[in-house]
């Protein structure tokens, strides 16, 4: 069990305790908005209370993504030696579990009053954020102003405290308004942006839930998810506020500037930052203090719930004015001093800021200065004492907005008091311009923090640059101290571990203060010491930024800065500038050391390398022509299979093969071989140029297993003979008597093999290993090239039969057609009605003929009689044409309904035949009835049945008379 520190610990210092006191703060890094507000907290209370601050910024404790894991090193050296109280932010520990952080709290809390910022710790006093109100708050804000009842909640990581108690505030509020809690609501996170993300894809698309309609609002557990969600949904075009509203929690400055403004409930950094210095300065001087100290929260109502931003409707609040005396109206202005100004205060408090908020003594002159404008003998000093006043709190890091809420409140309640109406206009004027003096100073302020953040970059530039440029260890520290008094800081000692793997011992490098450089002559010292006691500013209260110093995993040593400018992120940039310049020079001497070795290893391989050099570069000469070559190979190989792939037969496909890559690879000659099976050989198919026609013409062939081509065709393998001369198995070409080198490769598609393809060099040792694996590649691709061209002639022929076969068809359906429509020529439109056409239509001049055709078979016409006074125009005719098309299309398919319905009944004929024949067992029976059935059904004058054989005759007839 860890000891509870309700009182302060028995010295465990060397120093006497009569010395000031000096506090710590463990933080990931004064990295960003909520880091540096703590850090500015603590800041102001150890200045208020004459105590030494020392912040100390080791990274997230085992970070799993190893950026910080090096700066860890700074938690094993601060420690009581030098600290007499500890602050441990649980941010250091949010990628630990549980049994890990409380043995981090225990490891500090037995030697000193400890005290844990942001979750709580059992055994020591802990400040934490009331996480359940804040969120309790957001939640019932949705509910109770908003009407929603469908909201979803993307949590925190499990088992972490402050997550938990967000998720049980959002249970709580649905309990209280009886609404249940949907688990397909609820969605798991890490604090991280992409959590936000996949949780609306999850609701969305794994849950097939429906914006607006299935959930109308989504709560994020911190601001970071929240921000994914905003992207997530305005990547999928919904609106926020209108189709879902969103909640976040933590108040990052980013959420002031989202598209819209983030409604969120602010994590009180700064107010915190004071809690806990004042807790732990209380437990040095044995005040007791509680278990658990929560610091309140309330929830910054911006525009992405659905609100209107609550200082533009403050700035709206009507005035009524009161029916009173000027006495009277002046008395009760004094009356409601004290009330205003709790109201004041309360409208500006924390606001959302990480920093501190107006004080109450600038508030009060704000008062007295309203009511000096009620005096009609005011100088009119209001503009100017006003300005003076805004400036003073932006001078202090508050945003100058806050004012327009403050003077929101002043208008609501100064003028309802006004009876004079000259004063209540010289009043309504002055709100009017001071609303207009509030906007130039917010713009000013912002113009003034851009432009500091870009001189500042520019002067971290300047002294990075400065830092890179040095050459060695003096150099650098001649840097170090002519560089960071410019950026306004009063002093800095950079150490170096004396063995990085064990660092005990430490050594500085380079160290100024106030009185210039010092240090130079320090010995090594413990490192757990910070600094050696003759440089240990025990004479004056200070505050110093520790940064750990390493590149990647690679521990360098660390620097403690004295505070000047009141920017955190600033110490950090320093930081990773110094770790950068410290390795870039030791590379340089390290280089140094060793560049004396190397000159003598040189001198004594000259000659070893001159020679080698030569040789390297021949053997370098002849690879890059070996590289150009298998390049333009390469790149021959990709047009050839370009072109082959547009060849429309195979004969052409087969003549393009060999001349493409006999000129292109610049072969002495190519040629295809196909086995031929009626042969029992490879008979030529294709060879290049006039030599390959004399031999086509001769009837070239080449047995199995006979020459190259013969041992390709057997094996189904690729055969390289580099010289010929040397082959005992090749056999002389009478027509080819320069070649020296050959190669045969199959023409293989998996398992079915259409030629070898055979290429010969007239220089012996010019067809190489890089030759085979080339032209086995293209043959892969002119095996697919043949393939497809066969099976486009086979398509091609059979699509060609299949059109003359439907053509065929369609021509006797026609002839059928006309045989039963005989003495039907069509039908005429006469102006009045139609009529059937029996007589052939007599010729004019003025008529104008549109061919219905069929499967381009034509079989009929339209015709149509025109007005000779105004001829068919272009249009027309394109109309005439088109219904012409349409009416064959519609005639084809009422011939083929008329076809399929005969059909039809024929089959109904045939079915009740055959029903009617199996009825009886009996052979003349049957017959009987089958003639029976066939002269009513069909209609047959007469039908006759006869069974013959060499035993048996039987006969069924019957005739009907027409």
């Amino acid at each position: 069990m860890m000891n509870n520190h309700n009182t302060h610990h028995p010295d465990t210092r060397a120093h006497s305790r009569t010395e000031r006191p000096t506090i710590g703060l463990f933080t990931y890094g004064i990295v960003d908005t909520l880091s540096q507000a703590v850090w500015l907290g603590m800041e102001d209370v150890a200045r208020e209370h004459d105590v030494n601050l020392i912040c100390c910024s080791g990274g997230t404790l085992r970070d799993f993504t190893g950026m910080t894991t090096a700066a860890n090193i700074l938690y094993d050296l601060v420690g009581a030696e030098r600290l007499d109280g500890l602050v441990i932010w649980s941010g250091v520990l949010h990628h630990v579990d549980h049994e890990t952080a409380q043995n981090f709290y225990r490891r500090y809390a037995d030697h000193l009053p400890t005290v844990s910022l942001g979750v709580q710790v059992e055994g020591i006093p802990s400040v934490v954020v009331d996480n359940y109100m804040g969120m309790y708050s957001a939640i019932e804000h949705l509910v109770t102003v908003h009407g929603y009842r469908r909201i979803a909640f993307v949590r925190g990581p499990e088992g972490l405290d402050e997550a938990e108690e967000r998720y049980r505030a959002y249970r709580d509020v649905l309990a209280a308004h009886d609404i249940k809690v949907d688990l397909s609501l609820v969605v798991q996170g890490n604090n991280l942006h992409a959590a936000g993300v996949e949780a609306v894809a999850l609701l969305c698309d794994a849950r097939h839930l429906r914006p607006h309609d299935d959930f109308e609002a989504i709560v994020a557990a911190n601001d970071n998810m929240a921000f994914g969600v905003l992207d997530a949904l305005q990547a999928r075009s919904l609106r926020v506020p209108e189709d879902v509203a969103v909640v976040g929690f933590d108040d990052f400055v980013e959420g002031r500037y989202t598209n819209p403004p983030l409604t969120t409930v602010p994590w009180p950094g700064y107010a915190q930052g004071r809690q806990v210095a004042e807790l732990l300065i209380g437990l040095l001087n044995h005040v007791p203090a509680p278990a658990v100290t929560r610091v309140p929260t309330e929830l910054v109502i911006r525009e992405s719930c659905g609100c209107v931003i609550p200082a533009v409707q403050q700035a709206g609040v009507a005035i009524t004015p009161l029916a009173v005396s000027g006495e009277a109206s002046v008395a009760a202005l004094t009356a409601e001093r004290e009330a205003v100004l709790d109201e004041l205060a309360q409208a500006v408090q924390d606001n959302g800021a990480q920093s501190g908020a107006v004080e109450r003594s600038v508030l009060e002159a704000l008062w007295d200065l309203c009511l000096s404008v009620l005096d009609p003998a005011s100088n009119g000093n209001f503009l100017p004492a006003l300005l003076a006043l805004v400036r003073r709190t932006t001078d202090a890091g508050v945003d100058a907005n806050l004012w327009h809420t403050i003077l929101s409140v002043l208008r609501r309640h100064v003028p309802a008091h006004i009876t004079d109406e000259a004063a209540y206009a010289r009043f309504d004027s002055l709100c009017h311009q001071a609303r207009v003096l509030i906007s130039y100073e917010v713009q000013r302020t912002a113009g003034r923090k851009a432009w500091q953040i870009q001189n500042r970059a520019t002067q971290l530039r300047t002294v990075e640059q400065a830092l890179m440029a040095s050459l060695d260890m003096e150099h650098f520290v001649d840097g170090l101290v002519q560089q960071l008094p410019t950026l306004g800081i009063p002093g800095c000692t950079v150490v170096l571990f004396d063995d990085p793997q064990q660092p005990i011992l430490a050594r500085i490098v380079g160290a100024y203060n106030a009185h210039g450089r010092v240090g130079q002559e320090t010995p090594a010292f413990a490192a757990q010491m910070l600094l050696p006691e003759t440089l240990w500013p025990y004479e004056r209260r200070f505050s110093m930024v520790l940064e750990a110093l390493y590149v990647r995993q690679e521990r360098l040593g660390y620097v403690l800065f004295e505070i000047g400018p009141r920017d955190g992120v600033l110490y950090g940039a320093l930081g990773d500038q110094l770790s950068s310049a410290l390795r870039a020079v030791r590379l340089i001497e390290d280089n140094r050391r060793t560049q004396a070795a190397l000159e003598q290893a040189y001198a004594a391989v000259e000659q070893q390398v001159q020679a080698r050099t030569a040789e390297l570069q021949r053997e370098i000469a002849s690879r890059e022509t070996l590289y150009e070559r298998r390049a333009l190979q390469v790149q021959t190989s990709t047009e050839i299979s370009q072109e082959l792939a547009a060849v429309p037969s195979l004969d052409d496909l087969y003549r393009l093969v060999v001349t493409l890559i006999k000129e292109r690879f610049d072969y002495y000659h190519a040629q295809i071989f196909r086995y031929d099976p009626e042969i029992n050989a490879l008979r030529l198919i294709i060879g290049y140029g006039e030599v390959g026609q004399h031999m086509l013409a001769e009837g070239h062939q080449i047995e199995m297993g006979i020459g190259v081509v013969g041992r390709a065709a057997e094996t189904g393998q690729s055969v390289l003979a580099i010289d010929v001369t040397r082959d005992q198995n090749w056999r002389p070409n009478p027509h080819l008597p320069e070649t020296q080198g050959e190669l045969a490769v199959p023409i293989r598609l998996r398992d079915q093999v259409f030629g070898i393809l055979d290429v010969q060099s007239a220089q012996a040792g010019a067809l190489t290993l890089d030759d085979q694996l080339l032209l086995q590649q293209l043959c892969g691709q002119i095996a697919i090239a043949i393939e497809n061209t066969r099976l486009r002639e086979e398509m091609e022929g059979r699509l060609e039969a299949l059109n003359l076969l439907q053509q065929s068809m369609s021509r006797a359906g026609w002839e059928a057609l006309r045989e039963q429509r005989r003495g039907l020529y069509g039908y005429v439109y006469d102006g009045k009605a139609i009529q059937p056409l029996v007589q052939p239509p007599e010729a004019t001049r003025e008529v104008y003929v549109a061919p219905v055709a069929v499967q381009q078979e034509i079989v009929g016409q339209l015709a149509i009689q025109t007005d000779p006074e105004r001829p068919l125009t272009a249009d027309e005719r394109m109309l005439l044409a088109a219904i012409a098309e349409q009416l064959a299309a519609a005639l084809d398919r009422a011939r083929l309904f008329e076809d399929t319905r005969r059909s039809a009944a024929r089959d109904q004929i045939i079915s009740e035949l055959s029903t009617q024949m199996r009825t009886s067992l009996d052979i003349d029976q049957v017959l009987q009835n089958a003639v029976r059935e066939m002269v009513s059904t069909l209609n047959f004058a007469r039908v006759e049945v006869r069974l013959s054989g060499e035993d048996l005759e039987v006969a069924g007839a019957e005739e009907v008379n027409a």
